[in-house]
């Protein structure tokens, strides 16, 4: 269990924090042919300001919580769990306002229930 949620937190944190940082560089979307009309239902003219909100929040949660699960800090589970939820939060928002590229979203979204999952798991808390 700890090297699955390992390797779900290091997927995590590679992927998104590429994302994050392609989104800045190329805030129109066109390198990952993307149009900003997906973006109209939002507050966003262009993909540079979510994409520093990807990193910061996703991607920077999850870099910290692989340090701390590599360190094996103490409460290593936790930041885990912060990590997963603030994936599962991002994703349902971008299943709520864009309502596009839905089966991307739907395997983040799996990624971060297992990742959450895990984690109760590991912290001793059965949910299930």
């Amino acid at each position: 269990m700890k090297s699955f949620l390992l390797f779900l937190i290091v997927f995590v944190t590679i992927t998104v924090n590429v994302m994050g940082l392609i989104l800045m560089c190329f805030p129109d979307g066109s390198i990952l042919n993307l149009t900003v009309t997906i973006l109209n239902k939002t507050v966003f003219k262009d993909f540079q300001l979510p994409g520093i909100i990807l990193t910061l929040t996703v991607g920077v949660s999850n870099l910290i919580a692989l340090y701390f699960l590599i360190e094996k800090v103490n409460k290593k589970y936790n930041y885990a769990l912060l990590a997963g939820w603030l994936l599962f939060f991002w994703c349902s928002t971008q299943l709520f306002f864009i309502r596009e590229y839905i089966s991307i979203a739907i395997f983040y979204l799996f990624i971060a229930s297992s990742i959450i999952l895990v984690s109760y798991q590991l912290k001793g808390k059965n949910l299930v």
